[in-house]
């Protein structure tokens, strides 16, 4: 669920920040979207570590 959150962010700021006329808002909305895209691989790396730790730890 928070995949398609922050995936939804992350490309919505980095439209806006495409489409900017204001330098400082192009600055604003690109930092954003560098943020969720950060925060979407951060995401994504803890949930297949927690997958992996899911299946070593199941019984055999």
């Amino acid at each position: 669920m928070l995949d398609i959150i922050f995936i939804a962010l992350w490309v919505t700021n980095r439209n806006r920040a495409r489409t900017a006329v204001d330098p400082y808002q192009r600055e604003k909305y690109a930092r954003r979207a560098k943020i969720f895209g950060w925060l979407e691989i951060a995401n994504l790396a803890f949930g297949i570590l927690l997958g992996i730790v899911i299946i070593n730890s199941s019984p055999r």
